[in-house]
């Protein structure tokens, strides 16, 4: 593990810690955010990860070389910004994938980056919350993303694509680190970014199985998608938001 320094172009100093291979880049970003004098915001970018998570503890694919997984760290400077996260990464993710390769990119509710009905990219957002007032002490942001054509295992090639695939472009870790760096520290409206959000969503529009982390699981409409990122869903005839858990969409084929 060595780490660099780069300044962005609005001028913000980001700490890169590099690993050839770690258990989670969340984990060593979160550790790390619990050492005395750790520097944030600080991004955390492994070849591979042995022990790669996504959301709900799911194992998240993570082969060395074959893709790009990275984590990045920082203290929001408003609680209201925390919901907001994941959405605004997700639409951060697009633009920086597309900067590089010719692809059109769209999301699944609430952090799934999606090309031709499948999942490029993933992303998982932990923050440690502080007892006083709620805020955040911390948030670390994971991001991964398939680049390499291969051979997913245990079927995941019929949900799941590389950038190589869908684009017919080699695209390496190296080409994206700075462009992803580049637009997660960009500043923007939340107006500017919710509206992308909606507009890159296939969600919208569609009869969707929604699982809730209670267990429950049900089929609805989604109808749209609220300034916090929201989804609202339309059932037996009431709409209501869904504010955390996960959807499902049966693409046409």
């Amino acid at each position: 593990m060595d780490h660099t320094e780069y300044v962005t172009q609005n001028s913000e100093k980001v700490r890169i810690f590099r690993y050839k291979i770690t258990d989670s880049t969340n984990q060593r970003a979160r550790e790390y955010a619990e050492e005395p004098g750790a520097y944030l915001p600080s991004v955390f970018v492994s070849e591979g990860q042995s022990a790669g998570r996504g959301r709900m503890g799911r194992h998240f694919d993570s082969e060395r070389g074959a893709g790009i997984y990275m984590t990045f760290l920082f203290r929001p400077t408003d609680i209201s910004d925390v919901g907001r996260i994941t959405a605004d990464t997700a639409v951060k993710v697009c633009r920086a994938i597309e900067r590089v390769a010719p692809v059109s990119l769209d999301i699944k509710w609430v952090n799934d980056v999606y090309v031709g009905g499948k999942k490029l990219a993933g992303i998982l957002t932990e923050a440690k919350f502080g007892a006083e007032y709620g805020l955040a002490e911390y948030v670390a942001v994971g991001v991964g993303i398939n680049l390499k054509s291969r051979k997913f295992p245990d079927g995941l090639d019929k949900i799941a694509t590389t950038l190589e695939d869908a684009s017919g472009v080699a695209v390496s870790a190296d080409d994206l680190i700075y462009p992803l760096i580049e637009e997660f520290f960009s500043r923007g409206e939340p107006s500017e970014f919710i509206a992308e959000y909606r507009r890159r969503s296939i969600a919208v529009g569609k009869r969707v199985l929604v699982s809730e982390h209670s267990g429950a699981s049900y089929y609805a409409d989604a109808v749209g998608i609220t300034d916090g990122a929201g989804l609202l869903l339309s059932r037996d005839g009431e709409v209501r938001e869904l504010f955390s858990g996960e959807i499902s969409i049966k693409f046409e084929v």
